[in-house]
């Protein structure tokens, strides 16, 4: 029989917590990406030209949604994190502007759709981290109201 390391309570506990913390960053994103996809679906089955063109009141909407999404994003983030909720409000703000500037750099077009322009895509870069931590604030300063 192999000689298997002992598992230590501790060591498992240590995992667990990792475990959780890498979970709370990733429900904070997919809160934030799905919440914004079907916030968007909306919007447009709302105002179906939008489909077609890139106006000044589709990407003031798409900003808004945005920085919505990013706030319930980091609600959830804090709110699952096993311990300092700030510090995973933050990884996943970095994560959303890491996103952001990659979005920036290169932003997919959809079929028959003209590009928004450059300020747009840098505009929601700029605003991921502190939309992020807006939220994530928003949890922890209620937190103990509930």
């Amino acid at each position: 029989m192999e000689n298997l390391p002992e598992t230590k309570p501790g060591n498992q506990r240590g995992v667990m917590h990792v475990m959780r913390s890498i979970w709370a960053v990733l429900a904070g994103y997919l809160t934030l990406a799905i919440l914004v996809m079907l916030l968007l679906m909306i919007v447009l089955a709302i105002v179906p030209r939008w489909q077609a063109s890139v106006s000044s009141d589709y990407l003031a909407a798409n900003i808004m949604l945005s920085i919505i999404s990013a706030m319930a994003g980091g609600w959830v983030c804090a709110r699952l994190a096993p311990d300092r909720p700030l510090a995973h409000g933050l990884a996943l703000g970095i994560i959303s502007l890491v996103l952001g500037v990659l979005y920036a750099l290169d932003t997919p077009l959809g079929a028959g759709r003209t590009a928004p322009p450059q300020w747009y895509g840098v505009l929601l870069a700029l605003l991921a981290l502190p939309s992020v931590l807006a939220g994530t604030m928003l949890r922890i300063r209620t937190a103990g109201r509930s």
